[in-house]
């Protein structure tokens, strides 16, 4: 019982003396800890955004119980109401459906009054029951409808154009519609079309009325176009969609029968998941990795800064495993306390991120629990590395004869290192001047450790600046060509295909305030293979002599009859083509009353300017490929003289058969809510690996101050002022700061060639993104790796001013 008692005596005095280095360094542990805890957090916090979107979007789907099925007739073309419900008595498998819901989906206008500012968008009515029981509506601020006639506005929309939780809107036609809340339904979820365009939150509205007020509002009364279906469980969806076809066929009727794998909101968003996930992981491993390595090196130099207090425990004949049981608790505690303030630093990014999702893609649900087995993960990196860390200073230590640990300063390091080329120095002639220089010289681990740290720290600053920079400068781009020619156009798309001396376009082209009207068609298609899966497209049939705005040709020759498509150099790339290479074209062909897929072989005639991969265009002598020569469904519209881009907009938007409206100018809002995601996760990474290299700074410099106080304080004592040994430890820093920088661009440059060449292009395959860093933001990153450390010591000048030089020189304590 004595033993066991001593040994508990022994440990907690063991405890109490590593409490107290503890207290002694206690800014410099606290730094650690935070450096450890930001890498550990946002680790666990970034690891774990595949599982919680994964769970919030399987929770928020199942809330608003998305369907299983759609049918949906061709555009332009309804039915009366009844007749698409009557299908469902008509299929074999009529017992396999437990509940069916038709609509009234419709595009169209909206007029909406946004911070005192007339804005006109594009929009959907959505017309159903106020009771559905499929695609439910989710009232998320404001009040259920009070009446038939008061619909509800969906809720990304509303938030972009800061617009309230109820208020009046106009609808094509100049029919004004009350809304009373702000609401989300799982089509919605996420802005896609179909077709593969950028649509930015607020340049595309949805409206969700009653079927009556939807028909009343858009002049099709007693009239639907749209079949949602949702199964009983066990039913074969395949067959059930298979009968579906057939009935529709049966009773002549033009559509599609769709699956909810087939919704684009329900795909992008599951789809992108792994992808996006990819790009997390490495940040987080970046950012991890930075601090770990920097904790090392902190927590190694900290640990032999004790080296004087080694030789004498050693010396007075202390056995050595005794002399390490106290620094290798010191490590424990500070990785410990790291970890467990990376609980903390994971739970507040978890929140942001949490906050930040949601404001790109609002769910009913988002599930952001806390994930142990991510946390352990890094929680093991971050306590493992520290730990050794302590482990290899304390061993190198234990192994050393006494009086060569107990030497100090210059004669501590004897003619280890590089010290003799600093011996030979022969500029600068002062001693003083030539000392930061020798001091780094002779200790080149310490020196190379320290710059390795800070040179983490910046390698992570550097991806993040240049994949933020490189996605601004690719909406820059694409801004730059769009607006290229006739900036001040508005590209109109109808409500249905029409001839080009349709009414439509013949009202447009009649109206005061247009100057020209190009007609244009725009259709989906699909091209080559890329992993078993063909490549969409969307692509747009133009007259390349005569349209207001042509795209630019950077490889090969304009689209013509004999020439070919005009291919994005993303698809160029990615499919090895190259100009006068054949190509099978799989597209839809004008067939009777409907459509039917064809396959078509067309030469490439070159590529284009705009960064997005689907994009691609054709003459229009090539429109007899789809059977629509002289058939329009969208148009290139200017302004006639005097005429500005807005009242342009406001006149078509009281034209009949205009679905939507858009000047050129808006694009990129598009684009910036289509990489908001990416953006908004890069700039939480931005601000917290900031934080982390300028504690990485000041525990450097402080450390520094620590390890050099005697030979500080004899400096003193031979007559050096404080502002001169400041000066130097500037000096130093900024050396340590030079390397540092050189360390992180290089290593920088490595992980931004590896992120655009390599990861990029697998999880953001559709656009074609170019590797830019701003030289404002490389500035701003020298001046992080030099300035910054090298004015990091002066927060230490009132340390060295206070110093006690009898204390800091007493050999034995």
């Amino acid at each position: 019982m004595s033993s066991g008692r001593r040994a508990m005596g022994t440990w907690a005095l063991r405890l109490r003396w590593s409490w107290r280095d503890l207290r002694h360094r206690w800014p410099q542990v606290v730094a650690i800890a935070v450096i450890l805890a930001i890498g550990t957090g946002i680790f666990a916090a970034l690891t774990s955004t595949a599982s919680w979107r994964r769970a919030s979007n399987d929770a928020s789907f199942e809330a608003a119980r998305l369907h299983d099925l759609e049918v949906r007739l061709a555009a332009g073309t309804v039915t009366d109401e009844g007749s698409l419900l009557a299908l469902i008595a008509q299929i074999p498998d009529t017992a396999d459906v437990a509940v069916a819901e038709e609509r009234l989906v419709w595009p169209t206008q909206l007029e909406v009054d946004a911070a005192g500012v007339p804005v006109l968008v594009p929009a959907d009515v959505v017309g159903a029951d106020p009771g559905a029981l499929v695609d439910q509506t989710m009232l998320r601020d404001g009040s259920a409808p009070p009446d038939a006639d008061t619909g509800l506005l969906e809720l990304k929309f509303a938030r972009a154009r800061h617009l309230p939780s109820s208020g009046t809107v106009t609808v094509a036609g100049n029919r004004p519609l009350d809304y009373s809340g702000r609401a989300l339904s799982p089509e919605y979820f996420w802005l896609a079309s179909e077709t593969g365009a950028v649509i930015g939150q607020g340049n595309q509205a949805t409206v969700f009325v009653a079927l009556a007020r939807a028909q009343q509002l858009i002049d099709r009364p007693g009239q639907v176009n749209d079949l949602v279906v949702s199964l009983r469980p066990g039913a074969d969806t395949a067959t059930v969609r298979s009968q579906l076809e057939s009935a529709l066929t049966a009773h002549e009727l033009g559509g599609t029968v769709t699956t909810r794998d087939d919704e684009p909101a329900y795909r992008l968003l599951y789809d992108d998941i792994d992808t996006d996930q990819q790009i997390w992981n490495v940040i987080s491993a970046l950012v991890l990795g930075g601090a770990s390595f920097a904790a090392f090196n902190l927590v190694s130099r900290i640990v032999d800064a004790q080296r004087r207090e080694f030789g004498i425990g050693m010396a007075l004949g202390v056995p050595r495993r005794q002399l390490a049981v106290r620094p290798l608790l010191v490590g424990a505690q500070i990785a410990l306390a790291g970890v467990v303030a990376g609980v903390g630093v994971g739970l507040l990014f978890a929140e942001a991120m949490r906050t930040l999702l949601d404001s790109v893609v609002p769910l009913p649900v988002w599930n952001t629990p806390f994930q142990p087995g991510r946390f352990l993960a890094a929680s093991a990196i971050g306590f493992a590395l520290p730990f050794t860390a302590t482990v290899i200073p304390v061993w190198r230590a234990t192994r050393t004869q006494p009086v060569d640990a107990i030497r100090i300063g210059h004669a501590a390091s004897g003619r280890r290192g590089w010290s003799r080329l600093g011996s030979q120095m022969r500029w600068p002639r002062r001693t003083l001047h030539q000392y930061p220089l020798r001091n780094l010289l002779r200790a080149p681990r310490r020196t190379a450790l320290t710059a390795l740290a800070i040179g983490a720290a910046l390698t992570v600053l550097i991806g993040v600046f240049g994949m933020l920079d490189s996605f601004g400068r690719t909406v820059d781009r694409a801004d730059a060509e769009l607006v290229r020619q006739a900036p001040d156009r508005t590209d109109v798309q109808l409500d249905a295909f029409e001839p080009i001396t349709g009414p439509t376009l013949s009202a447009i082209g009649d109206s005061p305030v247009v100057g020209t009207v190009a007609p244009q068609l725009v259709v989906p298609a699909q091209v080559g293979t890329q992993d078993d899966r063909p490549l969409d497209l969307l692509v747009t049939i133009l007259d390349m002599a005569t349209a207001p705005w042509t795209p630019t040709v950077v490889d090969g020759e304009p689209p013509s009859l004999s020439t070919g498509v005009l291919l994005s150099a993303k698809v160029m790339h990615d499919l090895d083509l190259s100009p006068g290479d054949r190509i099978v074209l799989h597209h839809p062909h004008r067939s009777g009353a409907g459509y039917e897929m064809v396959d078509t072989e067309v030469r490439v005639a070159g590529s284009h300017a705009l960064p997005l991969r689907p994009i691609a265009y054709l003459d229009a002598t090539q429109a007899e490929l789809f059977n629509l020569t002289g058939i329009a469904n969208a148009a290139q519209v200017l302004p006639a003289a005097g005429t500005s881009p807005d009242a342009l907009q406001r006149a078509l938007f009281g034209v009949n058969g205009v679905a939507a409206a858009t000047s050129v100018g808006d694009a990129g809002a598009a684009w910036d809510d289509a990489l908001a995601q990416y953006t908004g996760v890069l700039r939480l990474v931005q601000a917290a690996t900031l934080v982390l290299a300028l504690l990485i700074a000041y525990n450097s410099a402080s450390i520094s101050v620590d390890e050099r106080a005697r030979e500080h304080a004899t400096m003193f004592a031979f007559g050096v002022r404080p502002g001169a040994v400041l000066s130097m430890n500037v000096v130093e820093s900024a050396v340590v700061g030079v390397l540092g920088a050189i360390a992180g661009f290089a290593g920088g440059y490595v992980v931004m060639s590896w992120i655009f060449g390599s990861l990029l292009p697998r999880t953001i395959p559709d656009v074609a993104i170019d590797r830019y860093l701003a030289p404002g933001n490389a500035l701003t990153l020298l001046v992080i790796g030099v300035a910054v450390v090298a004015l990091a010591p002066l927060p230490n000048a009132r340390r060295l001013q206070r110093t006690d030089l009898t204390a800091t020189l007493r050999v034995v304590e």
